[in-house]
């Protein structure tokens, strides 16, 4: 197998990139969460947060979601990659959990042991 395409990237990336709609979602530790296109590796926008960002991108309903060491969940619209909203976790830790989408909510874990929710609420 061959490379099709690579991109230069500093600082380091740790997290695994998400893939939609012919677009990769990645952040790095410049503090910047970036949509490339898959084809090309070309950068289509990208987003600053207030610090490195470990977290792996979780991708639905034409929404991003992803954690900064910031100590926010951040979800941008896939496709231009402006803030639809952000959670600020109150968490003093570095938040490195990868959100899971499933049953229409948004699953963060937490550094303290907590695990959040964000979405439509639980039927009672």
């Amino acid at each position: 197998m061959r490379s099709v395409h690579s991109r230069s990237s500093t600082p380091e990336i740790t997290s695994t990139p998400a893939a939609s709609n012919g677009k990769l979602f990645i952040g790095s530790y410049d503090n910047m969460f970036r949509a490339l296109d898959s084809h090309t590796g070309q950068e289509i926008w990208k987003y600053p947060t207030g610090d490195k960002i470990h977290s792996s991108a979780a991708v639905g309903g034409g929404l991003v979601f992803f954690a900064s060491y910031d100590g926010n969940v951040y979800a941008l619209n896939e496709t231009n990659g402006k803030l639809v909203w952000n959670y600020d976790t109150g968490s003093t830790q570095l938040l490195r959990s990868s959100p899971a989408l499933a049953g229409g909510r948004l699953y963060m874990g937490l550094e303290n042991g907590w695990v959040v929710a964000f979405g439509k609420a639980p039927d009672l």
